[in-house]
């Protein structure tokens, strides 16, 4: 019988006071060593070649034309979003939008002109003072004014635009693989300024 046989009759026999149990034979002590079960556990890992890619790989361009002032990022510079990425001379189109503005001012006191003249044009309409002619003269007067002056504040919001289209920023947080132009050259729209990477959306 082996030694575990016995060990587990001499338990069960110790449940029975009445029944004489043998004696264990004389063994040598056995060496027990331990360790905590998480540093035998074994969890196999497995891996495999791949790539990944940007899902933006950019080149920006400038979205006005204009001579290159400065390009303040270097290849491989970190860049976050709405950072400088490149600045232009906009003296010309700092100019173009003073000179809508001033179209814009002037737009604007022919329709207050032309609104006093419809105003009193009523009045006197009523008083039968004024020809039905003229009065709708008056009232095609203001219309003109305030379509002319429309148009001219759209052309300001256009020249505004072209101002700030001088200052060329990153659409997204990347790394600057490329500087497609440098300082001093003259770079037209859509002419890209540098190549940019995006560093966040991965795939």
């Amino acid at each position: 019988m082996s030694y575990r046989q016995l060990a587990l009759l001499a338990g069960l026999l110790s449940l029975h006071p009445g029944i004489p149990v043998a004696a264990e034979p004389d063994r040598p002590p056995v060496n027990v060593t331990t360790t905590r079960l998480e540093k035998l556990l074994f969890i196999p890992e497995y891996s495999a070649p791949a790539t990944t890619i940007s899902l933006n790989d950019s080149r920006i361009d400038a979205e006005t034309s204009g001579r290159i002032l400065s390009v303040p990022v270097r290849v491989g510079d970190h860049i976050e979003q709405g950072q400088l990425l490149g600045e232009l001379d906009c003296r010309s189109n700092r100019i173009t939008q003073e000179k809508a503005g001033a179209s814009v001012r002037s737009a604007q006191s022919r329709v207050a002109f032309a609104e006093r003249q419809i105003k009193r044009s009523r009045s006197l309409k009523r008083e039968q003072n004024i020809s039905e002619e003229l009065h709708n003269q008056r009232e095609t007067d203001l219309e003109t004014a305030s379509e002319e002056l429309a148009g001219l504040q759209s052309a300001l919001e256009e020249a505004r635009l072209e101002v700030e289209r001088c200052r060329i920023s990153a659409p997204f947080t990347g790394i600057v693989l490329e500087r497609l132009a440098g300082e001093g050259e003259w770079i037209s729209r859509g002419q890209p300024l540098v190549r940019l990477i995006d560093s966040e959306r991965l795939e």
